[in-house]
Formats: structure tokens, C-alpha cells, sequence
């Protein structure tokens, strides 16, 4: 991603209520997943590391990988203490020992224009877990909703959850369990994305989809990812969303 938009990222991330009920629902996803103060969690992509306190907390000790020099400089400025390493994700196997970690994370990495090969790096995570540790994933929702937004972000594909099901079982992950999440920013993404569509494309790179709304509009939508944690609780899932989230084991 471009420089200013880690920026943006760093001063909002840790506030915001998208952000925040992310987080959330990560929590819920990995409940059980992993033995709290005795297992090691790698965020694979880990950009200004606002995830980092949370698997932290659930883990015991985390791990920050990115390949931007200026996202690991904003991540170190706002936790001295993180353990953070600069490497390609595509070639992460080669940063460490394999079966090095219990939890591996991705959140909306896979995306991206730099991603040459998102099967790749899924198998670079596959090699870097040991057998039954816990892969999570967050990416884009559907195609349909690209938009000025994802260009920002330098993003290049969204998924679907029956793809990244079997991008995940190609790659050697089984005991899947997905959902889609943010329900409630399908509607307005999709009249931004048909927007863009008719300028041919030509919508300017935006931002402002990770800036604060106004707190009433914030309450509102953070309440809304909450009934979604609810569903993931009683283990249903959110059939339709922004974006989406799978978690799996390594095959033993």
C-alpha cells in the first residue's frame, strides 16, 4: 500500500469501529484455537500492527511480518516492544523454521497488487505452522464491490468464500469455518462500486471509508458486527458481507 495510507491506518486503527469489530470477531474465531501465554502467532502482512496486542493477548507471544520498511517504522513507533521482522510474504517460509508457530494470520493481505500468486503464499503459511496449528484469513468480499477504495489500497482481486475454501484445502488446510462480515456496508459499497463503474473506472483512489464517521453512524455499525459475533457464537455465519473470514488447522 502507499505510504499515506499507512498513515491513516496507524492513526485510526486501534479506534475505529470497523477495526475494532474485526478484532472482535477474530477473538471468537480463534476462542480455543490456541493455548493462552504458551504458543507463538505470526501476522503474516502485518502493516502498522494493530493486530498485534490481540494475538498477543490470546497467544502468549506474536510476531509481525511486512515487506514495507515505512508500515514496520509506523508499527515499531506505536509498540516499541513488538517483535517485528521485514520479509516478503511470498517467500516467508525462508524467514523462518518451518512448524515455527500455533497460529498464523492474514488480514486482507492476499488482495493485493503485489500478491502475485495468493496460493503461494498460503503454502509459504502452511510450511511456516506446525501440523494442526490455526490459519485465520479476513479478505475483500466480491468482485462486484471493487471501487476507488480498493484501488487506494492497492487491492487487485476480492474473494468469495467457496474460492478461498478451496484455495485453503489445495494448500493443505482442513477444518475449515467461514463467514462473511459487515453486512451492513454491503449496500453502500455496492452503490460506490456501480458509481465507478459508470465514470468507466475513472472514481479517484478514497480513503475515506477508514476515516471516523460521525459516532452515532459509528454505534451504530459497531452494534451491527456485534449481532454478526453473536451468529458466529452459536456457530452460524453472516451469509453475505464486505468482507470475509475462513479459519482452519494445518493437516496433521
Amino acid at each position: 500500500m502507499r505510504e499515506e495510507l499507512y498513515d491513516r491506518l496507524a492513526e485510526v486503527e486501534d479506534t475505529h469501529w470497523w477495526f475494532v469489530a474485526r478484532r472482535e470477531l477474530v477473538r471468537e474465531m480463534l476462542r480455543g484455537r490456541c493455548a493462552a501465554g504458551a504458543c507463538w502467532a505470526l501476522d503474516l502482512g502485518c502493516g502498522t500492527g494493530g493486530n498485534l496486542p490481540l494475538l498477543a493477548g490470546l497467544c502468549g507471544s506474536a510476531v509481525g511480518l511486512d515487506l514495507c520498511a515505512h508500515a514496520l517504522s509506523l508499527a515499531r513507533s506505536r509498540q516499541p516492544g513488538a517483535l517485528l521482522v521485514r520479509g516478503d510474504a511470498m517467500r516467508a517460509a525462508s524467514v523462518f523454521r518451518p512448524g515455527s508457530f500455533d497460529v498464523l494470520t492474514m488480514f486482507n493481505v492476499l488482495y493485493h497488487q503485489w500478491v502475485a500468486d495468493p496460493e503461494e503464499v498460503l503454502a509459504q503459511g502452511r510450511e511456516l505452522l506446525r501440523p494442526g496449528g490455526a490459519l485465520l484469513v479476513t479478505e475483500p468480499a466480491f468482485a462486484c464491490l471493487m471501487r476507488g477504495h480498493d484501488r487506494a489500497g492497492m487491492g487487485q482481486r476480492r474473494f468469495t468464500l467457496p474460492a478461498m475454501r478451496s484455495m485453503l484445502r489445495r494448500a493443505g488446510f482442513v477444518n475449515l469455518r467461514g463467514t462473511y462480515f459487515n453486512a451492513a456496508g454491503l449496500l453502500p459499497a455496492l452503490v460506490l462500486a456501480l458509481w465507478d463503474r459508470l465514470r468507466g473506472g475513472d472514481a479517484p483512489r478514497t480513503t475515506a471509508e477508514i476515516s471516523h464517521p460521525p459516532r452515532v453512524v459509528e454505534t451504530l455499525l459497531g452494534a451491527a458486527m456485534g449481532g454478526e459475533r453473536w451468529l458466529v457464537r452459536r456457530g452460524l455465519s453472516v451469509p453475505v458481507g464486505l468482507t470475509l473470514l475462513c479459519v482452519g488447522e494445518r493437516r496433521r
